[in-house]
């Protein structure tokens, strides 16, 4: 800031001796000014108001990199919940796995918390940016072909340039907690929880109560914290229930959209009432609340987001996407074998704005990241801001506002003026459709399907608006279940006819395949060579010896690979004689010869057969 003063100008603490800017008749006088002090702008009517480094010039300066990263550091939170019904991670049930990490690639959020991942031992979900946290299930059955139950987060790795992660609590299976702290400010500090709850009518039996008596006590042992963060399924329905006492605590009603209790539900009021949590669902944005479990045998709220009472102002956002309304949103196809999860994604945003980030150089603390001051204004004096300099210098900020403001607004009218022109001219010449508000800047692993067409589509359209239908109707029973049919009958085409189409696309490869056969055989193998799974190149880092020993120095590999193909083409090959080949053709001949006796008719099977075999059958089912 630049205090005139008499002849001088302060900036800061230092002075600088320079006359009025009336008395400045020279080039020479303006550039004794700019040479006193390094640390003036251009016009050398003030100090710069950022830190900032030397540029690759000697007469230009750079913002620094601390300032950067503390000004583009984001001020919310976006975290969500979603039971995903299992992360299939074996390759016949890959097309399941790539649908789920095309949801989440889409959707962009910060962190989120998974339910069922049905991960065993050291199993982990892997998506591109992103860092796994887990706690998967150890008591598994015998003949269980996979996992079940299992909790855990996904962290976008962007957070974790600003945040340390770690796991705070894992001991008891379903539960996960983990915590989140600021890296420039170590008093502030996140704890997030992920839970499951197995059904009521569960084999494992009912462990409601002693479920969320170990939750509890994880929640008084963590309550201490800046933000305290819980979600997951918990298996129940709360009805209309509020989850506060309104004679003691005063915080803003819920409004529930779904009105059916069940026991889970009492266990799980008892316990937000316990911990003073609240639930976040139908209170924040009530238009963007939903059922969070949609299949064809019903619709229910049983996944919830609870916050303390004191955090409740910072969230906001709240919302229940329904999974065919991301499908359609980001145009996600499915696969034909892709199991389609039944459970929505719940959504918050999280206000961290209030916490201070202090970047320090040189061990001393920088301008940009302070700590906030709190001014006592209880008696202000009448003569402030009233003395000739204070005057003087907030008018010239006044001036420069005004000069820098004008020139801003013209170079965006100019530049408004100039895209529109671009735009109107590529909307005239060039197709265009208009995508979608969020998008996101992650790698997504899109995989084609190329039986995915315009029909398949309508059909999803029309499943999503049966969903919505039977979603939002309250009316009388009759046609609550007329709509819940007619949803299940959508459903149904809808997943008939992928299959089909499926089907349909895999016998025009197979034809085409045989065609190849006899007009391109190298096309043939290399068509051949796409149906197998793909093959991922090793990296070879290690050699085995003679010895028996390792190397893994790269002149020691390649010596060794070399000698292993000299062997291998310096073989004797005197086995392989005239005699060798002409018996080798002779087989050749004779298994040509018998393939081409086989005649169509010889593999007919007549109907008058196949009806004697039933009949065989059914006799010797009833003796």
């Amino acid at each position: 800031m630049a205090f005139y003063l008499n002849e001088q100008i302060f900036f800061d603490d230092n002075c600088v001796n320079i006359p009025p800017t009336k008395r400045q008749k020279t080039v020479c006088d303006a550039n004794s000014v700019l040479a006193g002090d390094t640390n003036l702008i251009a016009d050398g009517s003030s100090c710069y108001s950022l830190p900032t480094v030397p540029g690759k010039h000697k007469d230009l300066k750079s913002i620094s990199p601390e300032t950067e990263n503390c000004q583009s550091s984001k001020s919310n939170l976006e975290i969500a919940s979603w039971n995903c019904k299992g992360w299939y991670l074996s390759e016949n049930t890959k097309n399941s796995r790539i649908l789920r990490e095309q949801i989440l690639s889409s959707l962009n959020f910060d962190i989120i918390g998974i339910c069922e991942t049905h991960l065993q031992s050291n199993q982990s979900i892997d998506i591109f940016g992103y860092e796994w946290f887990g706690n998967n299930r150890k008591n598994i059955l015998v003949n269980s072909w996979r996992g079940s139950g299992g909790v855990g987060f996904l962290v976008s790795k962007s957070i974790l340039e600003n945040f340390t992660c770690s796991v705070l609590n894992d001991n008891y299976e379903d539960i996960l907690w983990i915590s989140l702290k600021c890296k420039n400010d170590i008093n502030f500090v996140i704890h997030l929880c992920v839970c499951y709850l197995q059904p009521e009518r569960s084999s494992r039996g009912n462990i409601a109560q002693e479920y969320y008596d170990v939750l509890l006590s994880q929640i008084y042992l963590y309550s201490g914290c800046s933000n305290l963060f819980v979600c997951g399924d918990f298996n129940g329905r709360i009805g209309n229930l509020q989850d506060f006492d309104d004679k003691i605590d005063f915080i803003p009603e819920k409004s529930s959209i779904d009105d059916v209790r069940n026991a889970f539900g009492n266990y799980f009021l008892d316990f937000i009432k316990d911990a003073k949590l609240c639930v976040l669902n139908g209170r924040l944005e009530k238009d963007s609340d939903n059922y969070t479990y949609v299949s064809k045998t019903g619709k229910s709220v049983v996944d919830y987001i609870a916050v303390p009472y004191a955090d409740l102002n910072k969230y906001s956002k709240f919302k229940v996407q329904l999974i065919s309304d991301i499908l359609l949103l980001y145009d996600i196809t499915p696969a034909a074998k892709a199991t389609i999860p039944d459970h929505s994604i719940l959504s918050c945003s999280l206000s961290i704005s209030d916490y201070t980030s202090n970047y320090s150089e040189n061990g001393k603390d920088s301008n940009v990241c302070s700590k906030r001051r709190k001014y006592n204004v209880c008696n202000v004096p009448n003569d402030i801001f009233a003395n000739q300099r204070c005057t003087r210098a907030i008018l010239s900020v006044i001036e420069q506002m005004e000069n820098c403001l004008n020139v801003k607004n013209e170079i965006d009218k100019l530049y408004g003026n100039f895209v529109t022109v671009l735009h109107s001219e590529m909307d005239n010449h060039l197709p265009f459709k208009d995508a979608g508000g969020n998008v996101t800047k992650k790698r997504r692993k899109q995989i084609q399907k190329p039986y995915w067409n315009t029909e398949l589509r309508e059909l999803l359209t029309k499943v999503n608006r049966s969903e919505k239908d039977y979603l939002k109707y309250k009316g009388c029973k009759r046609t609550r279940d007329f709509l819940r049919s007619n949803f299940i009958e959508k459903r149904k085409q809808f997943d008939k006819r992928l299959r089909q189409c499926e089907r349909t696309h895999q016998a025009s490869i197979r034809d085409r395949i045989k065609n190849l056969n006899d007009s391109n055989p190298k096309e043939f193998w290399r068509e051949i060579d796409k149906l197998g799974p793909q093959k991922h190149r090793p990296d070879i880092d290690s050699v085995r010896m003679e010895d028996g020993s390792f190397s893994t120095d790269q002149e020691t590999i390649l010596k060794r690979w070399k000698s292993e193909y000299y062997k291998l083409f310096k073989l004797d090959n005197t086995l392989v004689n005239d005699t060798f080949i002409d018996n080798l053709s002779e087989l050749t001949e004779q298994l040509e010869r018998e393939f081409n006796s086989v005649t169509d008719e010889d593999d007919e099977i007549l109907e008058a057969e196949l009806l004697m075999k039933i009949f065989q059958l059914k006799k010797q089912k009833k003796q």
